[in-house]
């Protein structure tokens, strides 16, 4: 992804876009979200968060600004209804429901979601009063590719009732019962916040009244040996409150990064000593960090703290200081393994003070032996001053082999008296050893403006591969090459074409090489002039019109799989082929049919899920799968 329009947005911070009441109030406001991006290697999406705007005008309109793109726009008819906004970036290019309003402006009548384009037999009836009526199959809050989970059950004027589960590929994860007021009763099985392939945990105990009662325990599929583990989480008091010792699984827990935290709560708030666990090969548990909460349940005294923004599997990267009820105070350290990297000041407000050094979140560490010198291997961190928790003056980033001393100055910038980035910047985009991206052009008040270029860093100097100008609003504007989501030397893929005011228009086209074993291992990134034309087509103020080429999610090197067909009106319509792309040559391997209402129907020859070098034979009615079969044939 490229880098983010301002630099106002404070980390770890949730900034209000709405009132108390979930009310509409009209604005610029700046958002945390989240975003996937495949691996090199092309075999596992990593999540990274994302920083983006959003604009809520008198006229009901809701835009999604991302570096100067307009994503998304939506229309909320009832501005006094409560507003959800989008965070996770998949949903907001791909998601869309499609429906009739009343004369209320309330929805009314068959509402269906829409997916990458295609029409999907998902959703249900609104009655006349806007309420939900009758079955619904509705999405995961983090729905997304790799997350394709289903909630599913009976409405009854608008209250859940009844019997749901949860459901992946006919396959029943979980779910309970709602009671005749829409409260959950009895046994339940829910799944994780961040469940998906990669984090496969559910969590099962009972309700009463919609209160969580007795002991609940989490159960998570061990990708290590394909092993369900049962593990008890703790109890919840007659309140629905969690009460006395408790394991509670880290948010991001996945298959690679297995944390937990050990403590005990009081009454819902945690209390005393805690601890961050990671749960090693054999479920071994490993302390990596602790500390103490007080009785408001706010940190207290000194702690040894996971740095959340780097997830890194070699090392553990923490911070160690001082809290006082809450707020962190005095010195705090930075540590890679057992080596102190580096350290900075927090003044009595609990606001960060004088000189600091920072970590790139974007920074792959080597696989290195803890107890050797890390400061003598190759990193990038950023360094300037703060004052009174904002940035102020001059920031370099480096790279280098030490971290003060030495270092070869790779970008940076000023910061204004408000904490703005100003004047001429150079950012990083992407960093791995010697070989990373920069983005330089020039700020004015936390705004970009004006050319702005991206430059690959080879060992031979710095290349330009894309670029473009943003106008006086900081929205794209004109001819931009922007580089692929995914872009690394597994995935060399760039779009071009124009922009109007953040809103792409006209043709637009994605370029490639072509790849060879040997010169991807000896030959990572080629000549910008080496590049040609493998897939797109035409937007009309940001909506896919016409015939199109589209590259698969999982594009690269490996994994060369192109979509062709017509859309309109952002919808997939009639005859759509799935073509083998290997460099210049292309083999049909499979298609099928939209409907007009962009529904699949009859047969269709798909990529398999759960195999992608796998093609099955699927049988749809109106979007509905009614058989499928896996074939002899292979990608």
């Amino acid at each position: 992804m490229g880098a983010s329009q301002s630099d106002q947005i404070k980390e770890r911070s949730l900034i209000q876009i709405i009132d108390e009441n979930g009310l509409w109030k009209n604005g610029i406001y700046n958002k945390i979200g989240t975003y996937h991006q495949l691996n090199v290697s092309g075999r596992k999406w990593n999540k990274r968060n994302i920083k983006f705007m959003i604009e809520l005008n008198p006229s009901g309109q809701i835009k999604y600004i991302y570096d100067g793109e307009i994503l998304r726009i939506d229309n909320q008819r009832d501005t006094n209804k409560k507003l959800k906004i989008l965070t996770n970036l998949e949903q907001i290019r791909n998601l869309k429901w499609e429906g009739n309003y009343g004369i209320t402006n309330l929805e009314i009548g068959k509402w269906n979601m829409i997916w990458r384009g295609e029409k999907q037999f998902v959703g249900g009836l609104y009655n006349d009063n806007g309420q939900k009526e009758g079955k619904w199959i509705e999405i995961l809050e983090s729905y997304w590719k790799i997350c394709q989970v289903f909630f599913v059950g009976m409405y009854i004027k608008g209250k859940q009732q009844g019997k749901w589960i949860y459901l992946q590929d006919e396959k029943i994860l979980g779910g309970g019962i709602y009671n005749e007021n829409g409260l959950k009763e009895g046994l339940w099985i829910e799944l994780h916040k961040n469940f998906d392939i990669y984090c496969q945990i559910t969590i099962k105990g009972e309700y009463k009244n919609n209160k969580k009662q007795g002991n609940w325990f989490y159960q998570f599929n061990d990708s290590s040996n394909n092993k369900f583990q049962k593990i008890l989480g703790g109890n919840y008091n007659k309140d629905g409150l969690k009460n006395g010792k408790w394991i509670d699984f880290e948010e991001t827990f996945d298959d690679e990064l297995k944390l937990l935290y050990h403590g005990e709560y009081c009454n819902g708030k945690k209390q005393g000593n805690w601890n961050i666990v990671k749960l090693n090969y054999r479920y071994s548990h490993q302390i990596i960090c602790c500390g103490c909460y007080d009785q408001n349940n706010l940190e207290n005294g000194f702690w040894y703290e996971l740095n959340r923004s780097q997830r890194n599997f070699s090392h553990h990267v923490k911070c160690f200081g001082q809290y006082f009820h809450g707020m962190k105070i005095g010195t705090w350290k930075t540590l890679i393994g057992n080596k102190i990297a580096s350290m900075g000041e927090y003044n009595q407000d609990g606001k960060k003070n004088g000189q600091w050094i920072h970590f790139s979140n974007n920074t792959q560490f080597e696989k290195i032996d803890v107890f050797e010198n890390f400061i003598e291997k190759d990193q990038i961190v950023y360094f300037g001053e703060y004052k009174n928790g904002q940035k102020q003056g001059d920031w370099k980033i480096k790279e280098g082999k030490k971290i003060i001393k030495g270092n070869s100055i790779i970008g940076g910038g000023v910061y204004d008296n408000q904490g703005l980035k100003d004047g001429s910047w150079i950012e990083l985009w992407k960093f791995k050893l010697s070989n990373y991206i920069i983005l330089k052009g020039f700020y004015k008040k936390g705004i970009k403006y004006g050319k702005w270029d991206i430059f690959l860093n080879k060992n031979k100097g710095l290349e330009r591969i894309g670029g473009g100008s943003y106008d006086f609003e900081g929205m794209k504007h004109g001819k931009w090459i922007n580089l692929h989501d995914n872009y690394n030397y597994n995935c060399q893929v760039f779009e071009t074409g124009l922009y109007n005011h953040g809103i792409k228009q006209g043709k637009w086209d994605y370029k490639t090489i072509n790849f060879y074993e040997h010169d991807v291992l000896t030959y990572p990134f080629w000549p910008k002039d080496s590049f040609y034309k493998i897939a797109g087509g035409n937007y009309e103020k940001g909506i896919k019109q016409g015939k199109w080429i589209e590259l698969d999610e999982n594009y690269h090197y490996q994994h060369q799989i192109l979509y062709e067909g017509l859309y309109r009106n952002n919808i997939k319509q009639g005859e759509w082929e799935i073509l083998d792309h290997h460099n210049s040559n292309l083999q049909k391997k499979g298609g099928g049919i939209y409907d007009e209402e962009g529904f699949k129907n009859f047969q269709w020859i798909e990529l398999d899920k759960n195999n992608k070098k796998k093609l099955k034979l699927v049988e749809y009615s109106n979007g509905k799968i009614i058989s499928e079969e896996i074939l002899q044939n292979k990608i």
